[in-house]
This record gives structure tokens, sequence and C-alpha cells, in this order.
């Protein structure tokens, strides 16, 4: 398991340390955790997986520390949850329910915000040094007649 440090996660996400600081304190799970005096936070890629969702969704949406407070648990737990990688995965977010799920798990009827988190992926992904897969090398290769 890669374990993070604050610096790292601050790095990848090209953000300073009162917000990363800011997010721990209000959102959930990290909120709810225990810290002890001198003793610097560990991350993992999950957790950096998850404040790329929540600078994502910020950015993209301008959705208030607040809205994230009321659903960082479940973007926690939806980031983190075991499923098959898909490069166009897109996750709906209902404010008014307090859920979020994966877009292909949602009901026709619902209403809230629907977000493509291929951006997510790649930041992570280059942050982590994660070699593209074998269809997305480009080789070069010119067909011959």
């Amino acid at each position: 398991m890669t374990v993070l440090k604050t610096k790292d996660i601050c790095e990848a996400l090209d953000i300073k340390r009162h917000q990363l600081r800011a997010w721990t304190d209000a959102l959930a799970p990290y909120s709810n955790q225990t810290t002890h005096a001198r003793s610097a936070r560990r991350f993992d890629t999950g957790d950096l997986m998850f404040f790329a969702t929540v600078q994502h969704i910020e950015k993209k949406f301008g959705l208030s520390i607040s809205v994230f407070a009321k659903l960082s648990q479940c973007i926690y737990d939806t980031v983190r949850a075991p499923r098959t990688i898909n490069d166009n995965e897109r996750i709906f977010l209902d404010i008014n329910s307090q859920r979020y799920l994966i877009a292909d798990t949602l009901d026709t009827h619902a209403e809230g915000v629907l977000i493509n988190i291929a951006p997510v992926k790649k930041l992570v992904g280059d942050f982590l040094g994660l070699t593209p897969t074998q269809e997305q090398i480009h080789f070069g290769l010119a067909k011959v007649s």
C-alpha cells in the first residue's frame, strides 16, 4: 500500500496545506478521526482519489464545504468501493437524499449532478506514475500496403 503524506496530497492537487486541513476538519470520515499532537496524518491512494474528487466537484460545480460536509461520507465510501474500472465512469450526486453513486445504478427519475470522474482518475494516475494500458500506448505504427 502506498503511504502518502500531507505534502504529497497538496502537491498532487496543487493546493495549500490549509485547504487540505479545512477539508480534513470538515469532511467525514477525517473530521471524526482523533489526531495526536506532533503526529503527521498518513493517507493512501484512496484518500488521494477522494480529495481529488472533492476538488473536482468544488471547482466544476462551486459546491460549498457545508454541502460537502453532508455528503462526504457517502462520497468517500463510493470512491473507495471496489468496482470494475471504467474509463468513462460517471458518478451521480443527489444532494437532496445525500447519495453519491455510480451512474450505472442510477434510477431514471433521479435529479442531481452527474460527474465525469475521468479527470480525477487522470490526475491521480499521473501523480502516482501509473502507466497506460496496452491499448492506450501509441506505437507510431503506420499501415503499409
